[in-house]
């Protein structure tokens, strides 16, 4: 799996239009504006989804434990996680 891929551009505004509208074909869409970069992402809240806790570590939790949670359509409970 991929964390992040890097790349290095002249123009940040001309890139980032560009960015924008090429990732949106594979359902990515800006996530993180720094001055000089700019992330993408998924989103995890989408098609009636609800949050049920932000991406984010859980200290409370078995460690290492780091998830973000949403409920369904049915209210039950999916929860993302990673424990590296």
């Amino acid at each position: 799996m991929l964390d992040h891929v890097s790349i290095p551009v002249a123009d940040i505004a001309a890139s980032a239009a560009f960015y924008d509208a090429v990732l949106a074909t594979v359902g990515l869409r800006r996530r993180k504006e720094l001055p000089a970069a700019i992330g993408y992402g998924a989103e995890s809240i989408a098609r009636g989804a609800r949050n049920a806790g932000l991406p984010g570590e859980r200290p409370a939790y078995t460690q290492p434990f780091y998830g973000a949670f949403v409920f369904d359509l049915d209210g039950f409970k999916i929860e993302a996680v990673c424990r590296q």
